[in-house]
């Protein structure tokens, strides 16, 4: 999916026997003693959804009430505001699996 960058596949949910491997930089499936398969950065592959996970990201508004105004005289040091922490989590995530037959590079199934 081009358009979409939050696709999550945990290990657990991976083909039994794989391992990531910081040398080669990428997820590696043991097939059997003797095949190993690569799951590599930006190969296509095939996924199915096991869950689709919805965050409210909605922005807020300032607070003016008396406690927010004190707090925010505490965000600055030394002369500098520091900026509020931003929540990071994607507004749509889907958790995905590469386990069953069919599944993980479409090279390899080819």
């Amino acid at each position: 999916m081009e358009f979409f960058n939050d696709i999550w596949i945990p290990k657990k949910f991976m083909f039994q026997g794989s391992y990531y491997s910081e040398d080669e930089n990428s997820w590696i499936w043991m097939m059997d003693e003797e095949n190993k398969l690569y799951l590599d950065i930006n190969e296509k592959i095939n996924f199915r959804v096991e869950e689709e996970v919805f965050c409210d990201v909605k922005p807020k508004g300032p607070d003016n009430s008396e406690t927010s105004r004190d707090a925010n005289k505490e965000d600055v040091k030394d002369g500098e505001v520091e900026q509020p922490k931003k929540d990071k989590r994607p507004p749509y995530t889907l958790i995905a699996s590469c386990q069953t037959d069919g599944m993980g590079c479409v090279s390899w199934w080819e």
